[in-house]
């Protein structure tokens, strides 16, 4: 199976989950440079490849985090979800759940793949577009990460994959997650410093690490906000 996806959306998709870049790709942005990479050579992909390994490694995590969903979860929150593969697929399978998500509205002129809460790679306008043709459910709703204090709502479960601490640092996060979960509200994120989450959540639990070339980190379940 594959996403509907369309030629704009694939270099994005590149730049947001790098796993999925061919052995030449890769050879590309190591002789040419990250740079040149990003402004040039990023405009040369298999649309098709592209569309075919993105929904395997977005089904890959919705069959994760479908494990820890919940007959009362209705309200879920993604954080960092780039183009929106995981969403789409959740939306398709959750007529129940409302979904909303937060990005940046960007796309840096070099991508360095490491943690830079500075960098970003994604359009809020493809984000919508790639979800509608993705998933036959309105009940999601995106929001820029500079327009947190838009959001008054209380979620029952919100996840943030390969974005923490790479492009988004938790203590940013704390008060406005505070205000917009509840006692019984799941989280779980991908982070590079699971021990720091237990200043900030009651209970932690290390779901699985994982351990790769780019994005090494952990996957914890945390409940209850402290403070």
């Amino acid at each position: 199976m594959q996403f509907n996806l369309k030629k704009n959306m694939s270099r994005l998709i590149l730049f947001q989950r790098n796993e999925i870049m061919t052995a030449s790709q890769k050879k590309l942005r190591k002789l040419f440079g990250r740079y040149l990479f990003t402004q040039l050579f990023s405009y040369f992909n298999d649309k098709d490849l592209i569309s075919k390994e993105y929904y395997k490694v977005s089904l890959k995590e919705y069959l994760f985090l479908k494990n820890f969903f919940r007959e009362v979860d209705k309200n879920v929150l993604s954080i960092g979800g780039g183009v929106g593969g995981v969403e789409s697929i959740i939306l398709s399978r959750h007529k129940n759940f409302n979904l909303d998500m937060i990005e940046r509205n960007f796309i840096s002129t070099k991508i360095k793949y490491f943690w830079n809460p500075n960098e970003a790679y994604n359009k809020l306008s493809l984000t919508k577009e790639f979800i509608n043709l993705n998933s036959n459910n309105n009940n999601f709703e995106i929001f820029d990460f500079e327009n947190l204090d838009l959001i008054q709502k209380k979620y029952d479960f919100i996840f943030s994959l390969y974005s923490m601490d790479y492009h988004y640092d938790l203590k940013i996060y704390k008060s406005f997650l505070k205000k917009n979960s509840h006692k019984q509200t799941f989280f779980i994120f991908d982070t590079i410093r699971a021990k720091d989450l237990k200043n900030i959540f009651k209970q932690v639990q290390v779901l699985e690490n994982v351990n790769k070339e780019i994005h090494s980190h952990s996957r914890v379940l945390c409940k209850e906000i402290l403070g």
